[in-house]
């Protein structure tokens, strides 16, 4: 009964039916770890909701993510920065004091302001919470975790807290939240007063390994596969990935296309909740009136480069994330081809409150492309920051325009110089899966893209040194508090409780504006 009433709502507002008049409303629903080309908007079958949206909405078919992992994705949508601007690389360091986030802009503009996180890395103390009058952990028992983890804190007992966090990690996989954040949302919205603005913030981690997903999502992709192989423990199944054979993919074929339909039942699950979610607006009367945006942190990959899941390159199968607007002053389809990123879901919420973008976003307003205006193609800069028992301590970046990106992997030598260890440029259009690059480590330097891209992160460079950079001590989560004996696991290359010396908010942009420092090819 409770499905059925939710479709028919959807389909109710997705008509133009209309209730009373409401304040104006914004929901922004971020899915965690889905592929663009696994969440098609069109695909009626396989995500009813979203296709029933899409009929009124505008899908843009290369978003690009600012990296390939939750935490500097997420900072990126609050902030409007890249990924090298805002520096939310490492799990000790949170969105700068002084830069302004989506919530903050809402609130200090009269907005009331919700928002459910479920995942570790879109916790609070990140910088996310700052601006809304509620953030809750939509976790299962997520509550309690925090309070014992906050009680090891203060009695300075970091084992604890470090078996609590793993937690948070190990009880995310397996965890099933999107019924929370659903429970949260429908609670809110029916306490806020109709002619209030309303900012609502939902990041749903299910898709997310483990790729679990309950009946009847679990067969629905894949409903004659025989074999043995479930989701489960994902990341660490050695019958998947084991580091330690050659080859380190393990997983045949057919398995691998099994658990590929886990996956995309993992979204066709969260997808029903999404459905509820903008059924509950309808029921309130606030649809009619709600900037819908739909989109995702970051992909995964599955061994298309060698690897699985993400946070390990700027592959597009992690970089390209689904994004949909649907905008009450533009009820029209369309699909915009022009390359966005998620730099600019600020400055598109901020245009529809009437708002302006803070002098630190570097996206831009689409809601001109929504009403079907051109849009200028701009290239997206991306980047990741690790630390590789090999190499030690290393970036990726990539440089990205429509037809060609460039990524580049750099570590710094025994001298603290930056050195090159890879280089690739992929012709997008003949080469969509990055599979043949057209230089090599030795040649990319002297190409024309190399230039755009030192160019590129010129700008970005002086931008970030006219902000008044804030440092890193005054940007710490308690993460650093909790591993200060143990830097590396965090990424750090330097020795247990020292500074490391590049390290700063992005690390890719220390020094003062100007060419940057010759790299050793």
């Amino acid at each position: 009964m409770r499905r059925a009433l939710s479709v028919g709502l959807l389909s109710l507002a997705l008509t133009g039916c209309s209730q009373a008049p409401a304040g104006r409303t914004i929901l922004l629903i971020s899915l965690d770890s889905v592929r663009a080309d696994t969440l098609d908007f069109g695909d009626a079958a396989a995500f009813p909701h979203l296709a029933e949206l899409a009929t009124k909405g505008t899908v843009f078919d290369q978003a690009i993510s600012s990296s390939s992992w939750t935490l500097p994705a997420h900072a990126t949508m609050f902030t409007g920065e890249p990924a090298p601007l805002h520096g939310v690389e490492f799990d000790d360091i949170a969105i700068a004091p002084g830069t302004t986030t989506i919530p903050e802009l809402l609130h200090d503009a009269g907005w009331t302001t919700a928002g459910w996180w479920t995942g570790w890395y879109t916790a609070g103390e990140f910088g996310f919470e700052r601006g809304f009058d509620t953030y809750t952990n939509g976790m299962t028992g997520g509550r309690e975790i925090e309070r014992r983890y906050r009680d090891a804190l203060a009695r300075g007992d970091m084992d604890m807290a470090k078996r609590v966090l793993a937690t948070f990690d190990i009880g995310g996989h397996r965890d099933i939240t999107s019924p929370n954040v659903l429970a949260g949302l429908e609670a809110t919205v029916e306490t806020v007063d109709g002619d209030k603005d309303l900012f609502l913030f939902a990041h749903l981690f299910d898709p997310h390994y483990d790729y679990i997903p309950p009946a009847p999502f679990d067969t629905k992709f894949d409903p004659d596969y025989k074999g043995s192989l479930d989701g489960h423990d994902f990341f660490e199944n050695r019958a998947i990935f084991d580091s330690t054979q050659s080859p380190a993919r393990r997983i045949g074929d057919r398995d691998l296309q099994h658990i590929e339909a886990l996956y995309k039942g993992e979204i066709a699950f969260t997808e029903d909740y999404v459905g509820r979610m903008l059924a509950s607006l309808e029921a309130a009367g606030r649809l009619e009136s709600t900037l819908v945006i739909v989109t995702g942190d970051h992909g995964e990959e599955f061994f298309e480069h060698g690897n699985r899941g993400h946070r390990t390159g700027l592959y597009d199968e992690v970089l390209r994330v689904p994004l949909m607007i649907r905008d009450p002053r533009s009820l029209e389809a369309r699909h915009v081809a022009e390359q966005v990123g998620l730099v600019d879901i600020l400055p598109t919420i901020a245009g529809f409150a009437g708002l302006e973008a803070p002098a630190t976003s570097t996206g831009v307003d689409l809601s001109a492309a929504v009403a079907g205006q051109p849009l200028a193609t701009r290239p997206m800069i991306s980047s990741l920051m690790q630390h590789h028992n090999e190499l030690g301590y290393f970036f990726v970046e990539s440089y990205r325009t429509e037809a060609a990106k460039v990524i580049r992997s750099m570590t710094l030598n025994e001298a603290g110089e930056l050195e090159l260890v890879r280089g690739e440029i992929f012709d997008l259009k003949l080469d969509p899966g990055e599979t043949r690059s057209l230089v090599t480590k030795s040649t990319i330097m002297d190409t024309p893209r190399w230039a755009e891209m030192e160019a590129a992160f010129d700008k970005l460079r002086t931008k970030f040194h006219t902000l008044s950079p804030v440092s890193r001590l005054d940007r710490s989560t308690t993460i650093r508090e909790v591993f200060a004996s143990d830097l590396g696991g965090l990424g750090y290359a330097g020795e247990a409780g020292e500074e490391p010396e590049l390290v700063s908010p992005g690390l890719s942009l220390p020094w003062p504006p100007g060419p940057r420092p010759a790299l050793e090819k």
